[in-house]
């Protein structure tokens, strides 16, 4: 199957997909998808390095539609109230989240840059939990032949104040790979297809 890298408005106009929310060109060979680490800034923020790999029973064409389109991004996200797309390149969304003792609900602005259609994207995102703080993250996902289905790989960087990661340090730090794996299993659900969880790389 060839795919053509064209505009990204008249690739998904051609085959009849919602615009893209996503952004990026990515070389698969630099992904680093050793285990979660967490790194501590300067600027006194906690970063946290995680991602995976995924095989979904579905055409490339097929998960990159999926990836754009709100109504699957809605049903794979726990807790999202809304997430509608703004403009040609830009994303609104709003998720209440369960950090124990508070269930604060973020807005937050999704950003996409460098699309590079049906082959790799980076999604940008920053948002605001009112006096919790701020959290941000950008994640790279890129998708590849695999038979009759798609390997989808997923590289992402997070971070948070200190407050966010005191108060919810069960939901973001150790259990973020589970949160991330949980959501391509959700999109999966949503897409009616089949997903395996691929081992790292080595």
């Amino acid at each position: 199957m060839t795919i053509e890298t064209a505009r990204p408005d008249n690739y998904f106009d051609n085959i009849g997909a919602k615009k893209p929310h996503v952004k990026s060109k990515v070389n698969s060979d630099a992904c680093d998808l050793s285990p979660q680490r967490t790194l501590h800034c300067q600027c006194g923020r906690i970063l946290m390095e995680f991602g995976g790999r995924y095989r979904l029973d579905a055409p490339r064409v097929a998960v990159w539609a999926g990836l754009n389109d709100t109504a699957m991004l809605k049903a794979a996200i726990p807790g999202c109230h809304r997430i509608d797309w703004v403009g040609a390149e830009a994303l609104e969304l709003e998720i209440k989240v369960n950090l124990g003792v508070v269930h604060p609900v973020f807005k937050g602005d999704l950003v996409l840059t460098d699309i590079v259609p049906a082959a790799s994207y980076t999604l940008t995102g920053k948002g605001r939990g009112g006096l919790l703080g701020f959290a941000e993250g950008a994640a790279d996902i890129i998708l590849s032949d695999d038979g009759d289905g798609t390997e989808l790989t997923f590289v992402a960087t997070g971070g948070a104040s200190g407050q966010i990661m005191r108060l919810g340090k069960a939901v973001i730090g150790s259990s973020a790979q589970k949160i991330i794996d949980g959501f391509f299993k959700r999109f999966a659900d949503a897409m009616g297809v089949s997903i395996t969880v691929l081992p790292p790389q080595a």
